[in-house]
């Protein structure tokens, strides 16, 4: 279970920052980010995704992004977060790899990717976060219009990060994740939850602080 749960925050201190871009101030509370990992949970599950199912994500450093990986795993699914720095053909193998059937992409990934992964995962759906584009979904219709309940079977997500590749191509690392939660909801009584830091994000490779 991931410590800082937010729809646990969000009932006592919703308006408390959860995260601050540095290089632009901006940020998302955890009122927000439940929300929108709530509604895009619920979307995800409008698209037949189940527990243990798999989605990947290539953005940029942005505040929506773990509001993304939240969202999947509020819906019980596996993500993989995609470096912006390989070529669609390394992104294409990491889908397949993987069983990926989504794809969320920013709009500059999407311009970048989606002609070739087009072709090279026919089957994969790809979403724009933030944008259009001939071969991508605007992620805001997954969004619009859904509630903010929690699935009913509360099975939690997990990440499923990969090897950079330097010795061949890029290996997945599964973790046990989504199947070995099912057991324990995530909103059941037993979960314990601490006090939530809030983190800062930069794209110039800052660290990670943690403001006083």
């Amino acid at each position: 279970m991931l410590p800082y749960f937010p729809r646990a925050v969000a009932t006592t201190r919703g308006d408390r920052a959860a995260l601050i871009q540095a290089a632009t101030g901006a940020g998302i509370t955890y009122s927000g980010l439940d929300e929108f990992a709530s509604r895009l949970a619920k979307g995800f599950r409008s698209l037949g995704l189940r527990p243990g199912d798999h989605l990947s994500m290539c953005l940029e450093n942005r505040p929506d992004y773990p509001a993304l990986w939240w969202g999947a795993y509020y819906a019980g699914l596996y993500y993989t977060p995609i470096s912006t720095r390989l070529t669609p053909r390394e992104v294409g193998h990491i889908l397949k790899d993987s069983g990926s059937t989504v794809l969320i992409a920013s709009p500059s990934q999407a311009d970048r990717l989606l002609p070739e992964l087009h072709t090279l995962v026919p089957n994969v759906r790809a979403f724009v976060a933030g944008g259009r584009h001939e071969h991508g979904e605007p992620l805001e219709r997954l969004i619009s219009g859904r509630g903010i309940e929690l699935p009913t079977d509360g099975v939690e997500g997990a990440p499923m990060l990969y090897s950079s590749g330097t010795t061949g191509q890029p290996k997945g690392i599964k973790s046990r994740g989504c199947s070995a939660w099912a057991r324990t909801p995530f909103t059941s009584p037993r979960r314990r939850f601490t006090t939530p830091p809030v983190w800062a994000s930069s794209t110039r490779r800052r660290p990670l602080v943690r403001p006083r």
